[in-house]
């Protein structure tokens, strides 16, 4: 398992006991490797042997090659998740890498990502009103979004990059499937410009 801007996340922790086979991937920025490592053995007491920590940055520096240097092996099946980090690059580094998960992992791989509209990227507010405020506060964070897929072409645009759209899961879907309570109320709220998508690596 890669996780592409791993950030905080848990998985590779949580998954270790139950799918002990599996060699997890962390890539993320230098720093927040750093960070990472030192709260994992605050927590731990150690930093686990089945997680391999690489630092990139998605917009300069080549994935598959930081990942050959780490041991990632292209002829396994892989699953690649990459949330929160989509909107934040550019649309380059979108490409290149979808087109490494295509072309560097075994048939059957898959990525699950998050992304965002494009007009929400292009201030469009009418349409997604909820989305003004927290992407002024990203900017204001220096770190704005600069990235999003076409509307209305989402599916095309991943499969005319080489992979196979499994789901595509606007607000709607995603509140209905994630939020909603057997009674049929909403513990939250998703935004109306993000999604989330599913596909695969077909067979070659």
């Amino acid at each position: 398992m890669v996780n592409l801007g791993a950030g905080y996340d848990s998985r590779a922790y949580r998954y270790h006991k139950t799918m002990p086979a599996v060699r997890f991937f962390e890539i993320e920025l230098p720093w927040m490797v750093i960070e990472k490592k030192r709260r994992v053995k605050d927590i731990l007491g150690e930093v686990p042997d089945y997680v391999t920590y690489v630092p990139i940055d998605f917009n300069t520096q080549n994935i598959p090659d930081e990942l050959a240097k780490a041991g990632y092996d292209p002829s396994l099946k892989t699953l690649f998740i990459w949330e929160g980090v989509t909107y934040y690059i550019s649309e380059e580094a979108v490409e290149a890498t979808l087109e490494f998960i295509r072309d560097q992992s075994a048939p059957g791989s898959s990525v699950v990502f998050d992304y965002m509209s494009r007009g929400a990227i292009q201030g469009n507010w009418k349409k997604y009103p909820d989305t003004r405020r927290l992407s002024f506060w990203v900017k204001y964070r220096g770190e704005p979004f600069v990235f999003g897929i076409p509307e209305e072409e989402e599916i095309e645009w991943v499969e005319e990059r080489g992979l196979k759209v499994i789901s595509d899961l606007d607000r709607e879907a995603l509140e209905e499937r994630y939020l909603m309570m057997s009674n049929g109320k909403l513990i939250g709220q998703s935004t109306s410009s993000f999604r989330i998508m599913y596909a695969v690596v077909p067979e070659k």
